[in-house]
């Protein structure tokens, strides 16, 4: 076979230090687009982020070239980063060590994709 196809998705949990209620529904926007923005730099394909003020999921497939802990790693520095710079508030962000992930298939991604999309309130019960 000379061309190599992958289908590989993801549902990535990061969780902030301590569960720090860092992530405030008026910045989450913020929040999102920046892990957006650094997941896409690494070449991932984001499908949907949601959470809230203490974790974030993120449903993403990535190259097979990048292993899942090396992009996840580097996800969560450059975001720290990126957040602490562009907001004051956030000084003191950091993410938890570790993090969560599961598969997805293919017929459960859209189901999972809802389930993301649904963080807060998902919560608020």
């Amino acid at each position: 076979m000379t061309h190599s196809y992958t289908q590989l998705y993801y549902h990535v949990v990061l969780v902030t230090k301590y569960r720090t209620r860092w992530i405030r529904e008026v910045i989450e926007v913020i929040v999102w687009s920046v892990i957006r923005k650094e997941c896409e730099k690494i070449g991932g394909k984001v499908y949907k982020i949601g959470g809230v003020d203490d974790h974030v999921h993120i449903v993403v497939s990535i190259p097979p070239s990048i292993a899942l802990s090396t992009f996840i790693g580097r996800v969560k520095g450059a975001t720290s980063f990126r957040l602490t710079a562009m907001l004051p508030a956030l000084e003191d962000f950091r993410w938890q060590t570790g993090y969560y992930v599961n598969t997805v298939s293919l017929r459960a991604l859209r189901t999972v994709i809802r389930y993301v999309a649904r963080q807060r309130k998902h919560h608020s019960r």
